[in-house]
């Protein structure tokens, strides 16, 4: 995902929270901001996951859609949506069976 121009944002946490978010830092090598940003995304696309696949399956999203939304590429929403057991091909045998026997 393409990420645009950063912006400075502040925020106020509790010192047994930083302490996490530098031990976070720490075991991956990585400053403060970095280490908040990862944490950030991931802590999103978790709790929006379940938000995006139940508007999918109400068709109120596309596929690219929420894609976008999850911040993750359109191969890598199919494989959530295979996991989450959500089909790209809505359509149901007896829909495809009686459009066959209407148009043949």
């Amino acid at each position: 995902m393409k990420m645009a121009e950063m912006m400075r944002v502040n925020t106020t946490m509790y010192p047994e929270l930083l302490k996490r978010v530098d031990f976070y830092a720490e075991q991956r090598l990585e400053d403060r901001s970095t280490a908040i940003r990862q944490l950030v995304a991931e802590g999103l696309k978790t709790e929006l996951k379940s938000k995006v696949m139940l508007s999918l399956k109400e068709k109120k999203l596309t596929v690219r859609e929420a894609a976008e939304l999850l911040g993750v590429e359109y191969w890598e929403i199919e494989q959530i949506m295979q996991e989450e057991g959500i089909s790209l091909i809505t359509t149901t045998e007896e829909e495809i069976r009686q459009t066959k026997d209407n148009t043949f």
